[in-house]
């Protein structure tokens, strides 16, 4: 993610920009206090409150052939740094720990901080 001369936020993938966010629609991106990387699933049926796998369906066992993952989390700050999530800088939220995981963020060289994810899903509360 980067910022242009006008104010404006692009997400860029292998050099190609995927994603634009007006500077308009921004009041505080310019020293942001919270980066936050994740998934997110929802049921496509409410009523039975099932909600679905996260991913591969498998919970996050550092095989990432197994589950969903994250690699390369960095932000760069406002000195121009990048840095990644370690030690005691992140938060991890797991609405449904019945059925939803995370692993810590690990330092992985040539992949940086990658972190694995998942889960079977199913009725959250039991």
């Amino acid at each position: 993610m980067w910022q242009d001369l006008f104010g404006s936020w692009w997400v860029s993938y292998d050099g190609i920009n995927i994603g634009y966010y007006p500077a308009k629609i921004f009041n505080n991106f310019a020293n942001p206090q919270i980066v936050g990387w994740g998934g997110v699933v929802a049921t496509p049926n409410p009523p039975t409150g099932v909600s679905p796998p996260m991913g591969s369906g498998v919970f996050p066992d550092r095989k990432y052939e197994h589950s969903c993952y994250i690699r390369f989390a960095q932000y760069t700050n406002n000195l121009g740094i990048e840095d990644g999530p370690h030690g005691d800088s992140y938060e991890k939220i797991i609405d449904c720990p019945s059925h939803y995981s995370v692993k810590d963020p690990v330092y992985r060289g040539n992949l940086g901080y990658t972190f694995d994810f998942g889960g079977p899903g199913g009725i959250c509360g039991n």
